[in-house]
């Protein structure tokens, strides 16, 4: 890109067109923010995003490119540019032709949806052949990608040596000795910094030193490159649910590697490193949150929508029963940043739910849950009957304790204190009564 510009200034050269159709200089925009840029996604794509928004503002008359797939290569994107140039009866020279978005003609619209899903039909299929060809020279042996921390390129092609410098080297191994002894990330990380150790990062001839992170030290200890092989398609990235683009790195299964064995130097023997794995996935949080003594229905089982991770409940005090639970998406990532997703309440998302699994029930499992249902509620009135029972019995003591010290004689003074006793005791068990049932009642009201 720095030495064969010609492409670059073939497509700057679409100005002198509009310059030649009556377009001033002060009407002409040229957008080339996107230099460099892959046209499979609008995500980053500043440039499209700001096309869009004067198309919509009804600014542009006309728009140049030199081929319609460098508008994009993603027919979602390609769909919305082809909708707003319709809506808004902009022109478009694309592909040595003009089009009219205002057309009437189906034939030419069709064409221009035909040239989006060839531009995507060639980047996927220059895409595959690629990934083709890098997993046939996996397999012949060859590195593909760049080495990780304590690695360098070798002059033989395609295969990697440990880094010359010793220090480097040092740092790498001192990861996992360190690990051995700390026996967690958190504290490893902890550590370094307490005693300023520097991790190294390499950019071609440069290295500098720079503090952990937990994202770094796990990355070098879950690493099977370090133990000598070649490992290729061990990650993957998932599609996001705020973008269109995938930006979420997973781990494959192990059977979809592509390993070479002892492709490179080793730092650490496989049973050692193996023993690292055990201790990583023995202290690794349990994924589902457990389940606490709250009310909310679906506590343990909500994911959030953007992350795919398990939604927490949490309960508010001071507030009405049935009123104070919220699933919440909030995480800590290994750079010790906080992370907000989202938040809604437990009332009218478990309300929804029942009503989709009562919807989904066969009428019998139906007629069961019911019965279930008011089997239940026969029970817990039983119980609130007989509580009441109790504690109108209590309350019946109280007032006859109550009574029987008012009415004693204030001369006979250890009868009066007897009485007095017998009247704060039963009060005492009165007052003890009422809050045990106090208790009972959320947890009824919320069923």
């Amino acid at each position: 890109m720095r030495e064969h510009t010609g492409s670059t200034a073939d497509q700057l050269k679409l100005a002198d067109l509009a310059r030649q159709w009556g377009w001033s200089d002060s009407r002409i925009e040229v957008i080339d923010d996107d230099l460099g840029l892959s046209g499979t996604s609008a995500q980053n794509r500043t440039g499209l995003q700001r096309l869009f928004e004067e198309m919509d503002r009804g600014e542009v008359g006309l728009v140049l490119v030199r081929e319609v797939s460098r508008i994009s290569r993603n027919p979602h994107d390609a769909e919305i540019f082809l909708k707003k140039l319709i809506d808004n009866g902009i022109l478009l020279h694309a592909n040595g032709q003009l089009y009219d978005g205002a057309t009437e003609d189906l034939a030419q619209l069709f064409g221009l949806r035909v040239h989006n899903l060839l531009a995507w039909w060639e980047n996927q299929n220059r895409t595959r052949t690629m990934r083709s060809a890098k997993m046939a020279k996996v397999r012949q042996g060859h590195a593909v990608t760049h080495p990780p921390l304590g690695y360098v390129r070798a002059t033989v092609k395609g295969k990697w040596i440990k880094d010359p410098d010793v220090g480097v080297q040092e740092t790498v191994r001192r990861l996992f000795d360190l690990y051995r002894q700390a026996g967690s990330v958190g504290n490893v990380v902890r550590y370094m910094r307490d005693h300023n150790l520097l991790l190294p990062r390499r950019r071609g001839a440069e290295v500098s030193w720079l503090p952990p992170s937990r994202s770094q030290v796990d990355a070098v200890l879950t690493n099977p490159a370090y133990i000598g092989d070649y490992v290729f398609r061990r990650t993957t990235r998932t599609a996001s649910a705020k973008a269109r683009s995938s930006n979420r790195k997973v781990l494959r299964p192990q059977e979809d590697w592509i390993t070479v064995p002892d492709h490179h130097e080793p730092y650490v023997s496989r049973d050692e490193w193996q023993a690292i794995q055990s201790a990583l996935a023995s202290r690794r949080p349990r994924v589902r949150p457990p389940v606490g003594r709250g009310w909310a229905l679906l506590q343990g089982l909500v994911r959030c929508a953007p992350c795919n991770r398990f939604m927490y409940t949490r309960y508010q005090v001071h507030t009405r029963p049935g009123q104070s639970a919220s699933y919440s998406c909030c995480y800590q990532d290994r750079e010790d940043k906080w992370h907000f997703h989202l938040s809604c309440g437990a009332k009218l998302l478990d309300a929804y739910v029942v009503r989709r699994v009562l919807d989904a029930l066969q009428p019998v499992q139906l007629q069961a849950a019911l019965d279930a249902i008011e089997e239940y509620r026969t029970e817990q009135t039983a119980i609130a009957r007989a509580q009441n029972r109790q504690l109108q019995h209590a309350k019946d003591e109280v007032e006859t304790a109550r009574r029987r010290y008012t009415l004693a004689d204030p001369n006979h003074r250890l009868v009066k204190a007897d009485l007095e006793a017998q009247f704060e005791q039963a009060l005492d068990k009165f007052d003890a009564l009422k809050r045990e049932m106090a208790a009972l009642v959320p947890r009824r009201q919320s069923f």
